[in-house]
């Protein structure tokens, strides 16, 4: 009954069925070497980055981490500096201390921001 539903989905969508011998099937996955494509070697990964993955983060500025792009007007800058502020602070509570370590950096990027260029405008 199985296989007769298959060969009616396979009648409406116009699909080829696929090799029932073993034998078919282990010949048609074969290549020769030949064939294959050499792939390139995967660029090596420094061990810091992955070892102390906050490292990264604690090496880049406030507007680094905040993404500050230049021509931001304040308005976009305060709304872009919410938007952080929820996400970062929520992690700042959580229960893994990579991810509360990391809102922390970020939390307190916010706050230098915040400080250099906002609170001029509204003095």
């Amino acid at each position: 009954m199985f296989t007769q539903i298959l060969e009616g989905l396979r009648k409406i969508f116009g699909v080829e069925p696929g090799p029932t011998d073993k034998r078919a099937s282990e010949s048609s996955s074969s290549l020769p070497d030949s064939d294959l494509k050499q792939q390139p070697p995967l660029p090596e990964v420094q061990k810091t980055e992955i070892d102390d993955p906050l490292a990264t983060l604690k090496a880049m500025t406030a507007e680094d981490i905040c993404g500050l792009r230049e021509g931001m007007t304040y308005d976009e800058l305060d709304t872009l500096l919410k938007m952080l502020y929820r996400r970062h602070n929520r992690a700042a509570s959580s229960l893994n201390d990579t991810k509360r370590a990391e809102a922390d950096i970020v939390l307190d990027a916010i706050v230098e921001i915040r400080q250099r260029y906002l609170e001029e405008r509204e003095k």
